[in-house]
C-alpha cells in the first residue's frame, strides 16, 4: 500500500491528524517557466502518513492516543 493509499484509507491515522491539526503545511508548486508558488492548507497527508509508518512526525507523536 503506498503513503498516498494509506493516508486515505486509514482512519486511526485520519483521526491522529485530525486531533493535531494536519495538514498545515505549505506546498510549493512549480508553474510553467520555472516559476514557483506557495500553497498553504493542501489536503494531501502523503508526508505525513509517511513519518506515521516510521512511527515519527506530529501526528505520531500527539494525537495517536
Amino acid at each position: 500500500m503506498t503513503n498516498k493509499e494509506f493516508a486515505e484509507k486509514d482512519q486511526l491515522f485520519k483521526q491522529a491528524c485530525e486531533k493535531v491539526d494536519l495538514p498545515n503545511h505549505k506546498t510549493s508548486i512549480k508553474e510553467h517557466g520555472g516559476k514557483s508558488r506557495v500553497v498553504t492548507g493542501s489536503t494531501s497527508l502523503t508526508r505525513q502518513a509517511s513519518k506515521w509508518r516510521m512511527k515519527k512526525g506530529k501526528a505520531w507523536k500527539e494525537g495517536r492516543h
